[in-house]
């Protein structure tokens, strides 16, 4: 008993210098704050730090050190507690693991892995997912539909889990939804994109890549976080608040959401498409916009059926003709 609890101190302290390795008062500060928060949830915290140097999931490594304080900060969904956030942050290993195979070893690696792209005219962007640090607190993975310059004009960022449910099936759990990198002229930019998209609004369009996902790895659902349980919602976050500045309701019900459920907004899987659009001559704009989105639902269903580690999508092209 003693050896096991001197082995878990020497592990606490290994990882809050391990997060803060620095020897400046603020480094000293966070360390101890670590140590205060672990003792609150000490056997949650060692499982989370065994998981996190454990070789099992390798891509708990492309979050970098501060994932390692993820059970002591609010994580996807206001409400959940330490023991909620280690499981479904585990379970997301798990699944991507088991699901995602390619693209997990994909991102472990390289923290990016392609699943599309697409043009209209001369102009092209790719859809990605990705690990990005300024979205760690909504979720594991990001999507990101990024333009040929590499600047991202809409992203999801999310995690794969089971919610508790009776049967544990995954679901895609949405944290958050963000529009372009440059704030700038940002509805300029979304009106000028869903025009050269036929119709396809940005944001919309990355959930729905998302719900394609979830068809083809036979998620339940998908549930996208609301408003009033956004982690930035939480009162640990008071001078943020102002950062949740989309309306997931209105996001939500635009995309097909049936009803709220403990802060979730829950969406549908992608269809199946029930037909060929015509790729020769697609004369009008809802013929663009169907074959458009035949040509994603193609090169994500390869993707994630795809037995290699290196992926490259067959770019889909469009005629930009209105």
């Amino acid at each position: 008993m003693f050896r096991h609890t001197y082995l878990c101190v020497v592990a606490l302290i290994a990882s809050a210098w391990r997060a803060y390795p620095d020897r400046t008062s603020f480094a000293r500060r966070r360390r101890i704050r670590f140590l205060m928060r672990a003792a609150l949830s000490l056997r949650t915290t060692v499982l989370w730090l065994d998981a996190c140097s454990g070789s099992k999931y390798p891509g708990l490594a492309a979050h970098g050190a501060w994932c390692l304080e993820r059970i002591h900060r609010p994580f996807l969904h206001k409400a959940l507690f330490p023991r909620e956030i280690l499981r479904v942050s585990l379970e997301h290993q798990q699944y991507v693991y088991g699901l995602l195979p390619s693209i997990s070893v994909q991102i472990a690696e390289a923290k990016c892995a392609a699943i599309a792209s697409f043009s209209v005219g001369l102009e092209r962007w790719h859809v990605a997912l990705e690990v990005l640090d300024r979205f760690r607190k909504e979720g594991d993975w990001t999507l990101c539909i990024r333009d040929s310059e590499g600047d991202r004009v809409a992203s999801c960022t999310f995690s794969i889990a089971s919610l508790k449910g009776k049967i544990p099936r995954p679901r895609i759990l949405i944290g958050c939804v963000q529009g372009p990198d440059k704030s700038t002229k940002g509805r300029d930019l979304f009106r000028s994109l869903t025009r050269k998209w036929h119709g396809l609004r940005p944001k919309h369009l990355a959930i729905y890549l998302l719900q394609l996902i979830a068809r083809e790895i036979d998620a339940h659902n998908v549930l996208i976080v609301s408003n009033d349980a956004h982690v930035y919602s939480s009162w640990r976050y008071p001078t943020l608040r102002s950062r949740v500045a989309a309306d997931y309701g209105t996001l939500a019900s635009e995309c097909g959401a049936a009803r709220n459920w403990r802060g979730w907004l829950l969406l549908g899987k992608a269809k199946q498409l029930s037909g060929d659009p015509c790729a020769d001559q697609p004369t009008t704009r809802r013929h663009r916009r169907g074959l458009l989105i035949a040509q994603l639902d193609m090169q994500v269903r390869c993707a994630i059926h795809s037995k290699h580690a290196a992926f490259e999508p067959a770019s889909a092209r469009v005629s930009p003709s209105a």
